[in-house]
This record gives C-alpha cells, sequence and structure tokens, in this order.
C-alpha cells in the first residue's frame, strides 16, 4: 500500500499572531533539540508507522509546521536521503522531472528564508512543489499580524523562485487581515500572477481563541474588516482568481488545471495518511471506521522517545512489552466517521461521490442525511448530479450551518451505523 506522509517542523524564528498551530519559537526550544537529531527522530518515527500502516512507500508527502525552511542544508539532504526510496514514482524515471516526477512531494517556506543553498539542498532532495507563505505585500498588514517577511523579501524571493526552481509553486493568501481591503488584495494577487503560480491558496481569516492576535482585537487595539466586509474581500480574490486561469477546487484553494494538491486531497477525501513530529496527527483507515493518531506537543518527550526507539511494537499504549509512545490514539466509530466524510468531501467543489460513500459505510448516504439534502437542494445550496453530492457556490458560504444540519441528522440515526469501533 502507497499512502501520504505529513512531517511536522514546530519550530518558528517567531509567532504570527494569527497562528494556532503547534510551533515554538528558536529560543523556546529545549536546550537537547538540534535539526539533526530532529530529522533522526523523524526517520525513525516515519519508518515504525510504515510498518504499522503497513505503508511500503507514499504517493505524497507534505512538509508544514512552523517553518521548514528553517531546517539547514546539510540536514534537509539527511531527511530527502531517506525519504527518496519510499517515494512513489508511476512513470518511467527517463521521463521524470521535478515539473512531473509521478509523486507530489511539498515544502512550505517563509519568503524571508529563500537563498541558494537552501533550495538548491530541496531541489536536489526531490521535493516538487514549494508552497510559499505571502499573506501580503502590504508592510502594513504584514505588521500588524507579525509577519516575518517584508514585501521586499517577498519579492526577492518569488524573483529567485522564478530563476532557478524548476518544480511547481503554490502561493497563499489571507483575506480579512488589518487594513486589509479588497483592492489591496486584488493587487497582491495580480503581483503574484507575474510569476507564474500553478495553486494558489486563499483563505479566509479565522480568528482563533487565545492566539496573540484574538487577544489583541479582544482588547482594541487592533481592529479587523467587520465580517461582511471581510467576505467582500474574500469573494473579490476568488473571482478575479476564476477570472485569471484559475479553478476553485476546494472552499479555500484554486489551481490552474491538472494542478490541485494531491496530498490535501488525501485529506478532504479521508484516506490515510501518516503524520509525523511534535504535535502532527494521522489517520488509518480500516473499512467504516478509522484510528487517528495525534502526537505529543512536547518537543523534547518527542525527541527522547523516537531517538531511543529501537524498533518493536508500539500502538500508543504501554504494557505487554510496549513502550509508552508519546502519542494519543482515538477510536473513530462508523458514525462519527461518516460525519468526518462529510464534513470533509463537501469542502470540495466536486463533493462526495454517493457510491464511495455507500461502499464505505455500507448505508445510502439518502438515509443518513436525506432530510438535509431535500433541505438545501429546495434553497438551491446543493445539487445530486452524476452519482456525486456537492454544494453550490451558494452552499458553499454556508459549509458550516450545513454541516451543522448533518450532524443532528445523522445523530439521530446512530442505528445505522455499526457499534463496533476499530482498536490499535
Amino acid at each position: 500500500m502507497y499512502t501520504s506522509l505529513y512531517i511536522h517542523i514546530p519550530v518558528c524564528v517567531k509567532k504570527c499572531t494569527y497562528c494556532d498551530f503547534f510551533s515554538l519559537p528558536k529560543a523556546d526550544l529545549p536546550p537537547e533539540f538540534s535539526f539533526k537529531a530532529f530529522v533522526s527522530a523523524l526517520i525513525s518515527e516515519i519508518k515504525a508507522k510504515m510498518k504499522v500502516y503497513g505503508a511500503a512507500g507514499f504517493n505524497t508527502v507534505y512538509i508544514g509546521g512552523g517553518t521548514p525552511s528553517l531546517i539547514p542544508a546539510e540536514n534537509v539532504e539527511l531527511l530527502c536521503n531517506e525519504l527518496k526510496p519510499f517515494l512513489r514514482s508511476v512513470i518511467p524515471s527517463s521521463g521524470n522531472s521535478l515539473k512531473n516526477p509521478g509523486y507530489e512531494w511539498t515544502v512550505e517556506m517563509n519568503p524571508s528564508d529563500i537563498n541558494w543553498e537552501m533550495l538548491l539542498s530541496w531541489q536536489e532532495g526531490g521535493v516538487s512543489r514549494l508552497s510559499l507563505g505571502i499573506q501580503s505585500f502590504d508592510e502594513k498588514v504584514l505588521d500588524a499580524v507579525f509577519r516575518r517577511n517584508s514585501p521586499e523579501e517577498n519579492f526577492s524571493a518569488l524573483n529567485f523562485i522564478s530563476c532557478y526552481w524548476k518544480g511547481d509553486l503554490s502561493v497563499d493568501f489571507i483575506a480579512g487581515l488589518p487594513s486589509q481591503t479588497a483592492d489591496s488584495l486584488l493587487e497582491d494577487i495580480k503581483t503574484v500572477l507575474n510569476f507564474s503560480p500553478s495553486h494558489i491558496s486563499l483563505y479566509q481569516l479565522s480568528l482563533e481563541e487565545k492566539t496573540p492576535l484574538w487577544e489583541m482585537v479582544s482588547a482594541g487595539k487592533i481592529i479587523l474588516p467587520s465580517e461582511d466586509e471581510s467576505a467582500d474581500i474574500w469573494l473579490a480574490g476568488k473571482n478575479f482568481l476564476e477570472g485569471n486561469g484559475f479553478r476553485r477546487y476546494e472552499i479555500s484553494n484554486f489551481s490552474r488545471p491538472g494542478f490541485e494538491s494531491k496530498h490535501n486531497l488525501t485529506y478532504w477525501r479521508l484516506n490515510s495518511f501518516i503524520g509525523a513530529g511534535p504535535g502532527a496527527s494521522g489517520t488509518l483507515v480500516s473499512g467504516n471506521t478509522c484510528i487517528r493518531y495525534e502526537n505529543i506537543r512536547d518537543v523534547g518527550r518527542w525527541l527522547s522517545f523516537w531517538l531511543d526507539y529501537s524498533g518493536g511494537l508500539f500502538s500508543g499504549e504501554s504494557g505487554d512489552g510496549r513502550r509508552d509512545v508519546p502519542m494519543e490514539v482515538q477510536c473513530v466509530s462508523s458514525a462519527d466517521f461518516a460525519l468526518e466524510t462529510l464534513m470533509m468531501g463537501l469542502r470540495l467543489c466536486s463533493g462526495i461521490n454517493a457510491d464511495s460513500f455507500s461502499r464505505r459505510f455500507g448505508v445510502d448516504i439518502y438515509s443518513c442525511v436525506g432530510t438535509t439534502l431535500d433541505k438545501w437542494a429546495e434553497r438551491g445550496r446543493l445539487r445530486i448530479e452524476g452519482g456525486r453530492v456537492f454544494l453550490t457556490e451558494e452552499g458553499l458560504l454556508f459549509l458550516n450551518r450545513f454541516l451543522c444540519d448533518c450532524a443532528e441528522e445523522i445523530d439521530s440515526k446512530r442505528n445505522l451505523f455499526p457499534s463496533g469501533e476499530s482498536r490499535p
């Protein structure tokens, strides 16, 4: 079996104020941390989990964070050399290139970190796609959310990549940031299109509780665009992208034809994937249920375990000769997994394949949420065509409300699903 791999690099120079992902500024890392030790521990964890998953290798790899572009070149080389034998190439090696290698391998980059040595190390290592966190070219906007990259560094990184990078480029923007307007976002997107990205993520700012930005907004120190203004900013960006050759294929993601993120499609379709690194999670699908692994958010404990690991059994539990692995294991019931499948699959503009849903759960999708589907279809916010269930453009604007309706209906029909759960 070939699966997907997510690697989490929980290290940054400083945290953006809106970020609620697990990461630590370099100054707060434990004294035993080094990137050499970290990469060795990653390799140990990946190989061990491949055995648990029965994985022969990977179709897609995604390295996120944190800031993966902080990894020194010599440690990048070590990681890439260990991963390359497990990458699935589906076309003959003579036809492979970074533009068409037969697999997808993405690494997130901060524009401030782009230099020749770093870029070359990832490129020679086999990475096929860069994900560049631009967010904005407006200095006031970047400063307001403590982004480390300046407008000048954004331009410099894009120029450097366009000259020397041989793979694909994805760029991230956020709509609804402080001081942002629809016009300023459109100028940002126009600027980026000059550098020929094949994929653009346009997220709407989510104000996560307890983040520094949430605290500053709550204290009145920063004023965000109103909810309606934020929606208008995002819609302006969406319309511009669609008018310039990009197709919206997921609620926040746009691509040139054929350049959708295959790795993220693994998440949205609720397929198995391995997660490695502190704070990373993974999913192992088994029929109509799944097991979810979530690594501890403690760099020191994670390092200690995987650097000392010498093989053998593990399941997240101690006893019976097994070591106490620093992760939590959740056994997801069939009913909850069905709801998750709806929650993730209906983020896609193509929606959910009704036959695939029935094969996975042994229950027709209409039997699960038929009342909700009828109600939303009558409002013109959902369509059922060609064996697919999908939300319309208007329906996607109300995705959370739709999912709440689905959750209520599935909760009232749990008797449709087997009571058994997966076990580690």
